[in-house]
């Protein structure tokens, strides 16, 4: 049950991503007029004050989180977690792409962390501009 809840999570946070897309832009978001699950690239076509704002929302509940947990999934994994908001992103804006059809291609893990941090930023600035989508 481990990869269907990370392929979830992934879409969830696409949705996220490009609700804000949306709301900022009034049109959805494309690469090369075709849709996109890379919310990495969409993170990126937002306004750059969006992003630091989101960036630096982010490290703020990060700084107030227990990390043991990640430094002990780092040590048992030898694998490195990204802290930041762009390095989530990046990690796991392929997620709903490539670890959905694991069983048929399989490929190396995602390393996939922080959602509920990363689904609070997105949500949060979500309600800043649009207040009326709080239920």
């Amino acid at each position: 049950m481990f990869l269907p809840s990370q392929v979830n999570a992934a879409l969830a946070l696409e949705l996220y991503c490009k609700s804000l897309y949306y709301i900022k832009y009034g049109k959805d978001f494309k690469i090369a007029e075709r849709h996109s699950h890379d919310f990495h690239k969409l993170f990126n076509q937002l306004p750059p004050e969006m992003q630091s704002k989101l960036e630096s929302d982010f490290q703020s509940i990060l700084q107030g989180r227990d990390m043991h947990d990640v430094t002990q999934l780092e040590a048992a994994s030898k694998v490195l977690i990204p802290s930041d908001l762009i390095g989530n992103l990046h990690a796991w804006s392929s997620v709903f792409v490539e670890v959905r059809y694991m069983y048929d291609k399989p490929k190396d893990g995602k390393v996939m962390m922080f959602f509920p941090e990363v689904e609070q930023v997105l949500r949060n600035v979500i309600f800043k501009l649009k207040p009326e989508l709080q239920s």
